[in-house]
């Protein structure tokens, strides 16, 4: 993981080192930003708070927790669609296509969405063949 801890956002990279390849990007504001706009007025923070590296320290781990999180669940939400698509290619599924994503719904709640499109004779095959697609990655953390 490549982190750029910015006086206004912080990014972060998932990178596959072998090979060099940026497998995940995310960005988010920095929260530190709330205790002064620019590294001065932070520095100044946590001179005239007793708590105030603590609080600074806090702010930033929080939101790489998060950063970090998301980054992963985008390596692991391709990795599902990998795995189906390739399922798709070798003719093992009763489905032509399917995906999963994740989105966020403000930013509060977190979902997780799988789809897959079958003929209708195929459905409830199709169906359960996705419901073990997704069983599968939960077991294995995604």
């Amino acid at each position: 993981v490549a982190i750029d801890v910015g006086s206004t956002t912080v990014a972060g990279h998932l990178c596959d080192l072998s090979t060099g390849a940026v497998l995940a990007s995310s960005g988010v504001m920095n929260p530190q930003i709330r205790y002064g706009e620019d590294l001065m007025s932070r520095v100044s923070y946590v001179m005239m708070n007793e708590q105030g590296q603590e609080v600074l320290t806090s702010a930033i781990r929080s939101a790489l927790d998060e950063m970090v999180g998301h980054l992963v669940e985008q390596v692991g939400t391709w990795i599902v669609n990998r795995r189906m698509e390739q399922r798709v290619r070798e003719g093992n599924v009763p489905y032509q296509d399917a995906g999963t994503y994740i989105s966020r719904f403000f930013g509060v709640v977190r979902q997780a969405v799988a789809g897959a499109e079958a003929a209708p004779e195929n459905w409830s095959d199709a169906f359960q063949a996705l419901i073990q697609d997704v069983q599968t990655a939960r077991h294995h953390g995604f």
